[in-house]
């Protein structure tokens, strides 16, 4: 089993993720699903078309994002579940992510 982690630069917090079976195939389910749905749109012709052409999956990736007021080489890194990039100019510019949290039973 891979753990996943993620590092909040503003508050130094440290959050390691270890997905289980389960875990892992409801997120293949849901990526799926996004990934289907995005093929249906592919087909029109319309700027809803061009933009999910250019999008693809990219699987559990890691982000690194810059922090407000410190310095350029402070970054926070998350580690998402599943992600999409958009490519734009022949470059991945941007990534939103999928990340599923285990709800705290009562």
């Amino acid at each position: 089993m891979t753990s996943r982690y993620d590092y909040d630069a503003i508050y130094h917090r440290l959050v390691v993720r270890m997905p289980t079976a389960v875990h892992e195939l409801f997120v293949a389910c849901v990526e799926d699903a996004i990934f289907s749905q995005l093929k249906s749109i592919r087909k029109g012709s319309d700027s809803a078309a061009a933009f999910a052409r250019k999008v693809y999956p990219t699987r559990s990736t890691e982000i690194y994002l810059p922090v407000d007021d410190a310095t350029p080489d402070i970054k926070s890194k998350h580690e998402p579940d599943a992600s999409f990039a958009i490519k734009m100019h022949d470059i991945l510019v941007l990534s939103s992510r999928l990340h599923i949290r285990k709800r705290k039973r009562a």
